[in-house]
């Protein structure tokens, strides 16, 4: 298989576990911190829906994160963002946590290409703000809310 296709394999698994996990287990997740920084789960999956009308029509603009970590520094896990219409972007994060922030990499599919930015985000209990930098060195800035 190539990897192109294990790493859709991998984060089609990934976020169907974490939409459709969103609500059960709530507050049984183990915690990991680190000294300075808030209080983490292991795995933390976070949603943004945006809806838009046209004529009779609702459509929805989805974006949806889901990270894991073993250590607390250590951070990987999928990246999807899915607007009505058009071809989103599907892809794996992975990268290393100082306190509340991981900085590392989005490997991701978009039309038919395969690209790799720089990512940062900042990671509370309750949101994440997602920082894509574009090797033109545009950023593209998304806040989700963690799911529960």
């Amino acid at each position: 298989m190539s990897s192109y296709r294990l790493i859709i394999a991998i984060t089609a698994v990934m976020l169907g576990a974490g939409i459709a996990g969103c609500g059960s287990g709530a507050g049984k997740k183990d915690k990991v911190r680190e000294s300075g920084a808030a209080v983490i789960p292991r795995e933390t999956t976070y949603l943004k829906i945006g809806h838009s009308v046209t004529g009779d029509t609702v459509y929805a603009d989805t974006t949806s994160l889901r990270l894991l970590t073993q250590d607390g520094v250590h951070v990987y896990g999928s990246y999807l963002w899915r607007p009505p219409g058009k071809d989103g972007k599907t892809g794996a994060i992975s990268g290393i946590r100082e306190k509340d922030t991981v900085r590392g990499t989005f490997s991701y599919s978009q039309e038919g290409g395969r690209y790799t930015d720089s990512v940062k985000l900042v990671v509370s209990e309750t949101a994440v703000v997602i920082t894509q930098i574009s090797p033109e060195g545009y950023p593209i800035v998304d806040t989700l809310v963690a799911s529960e």
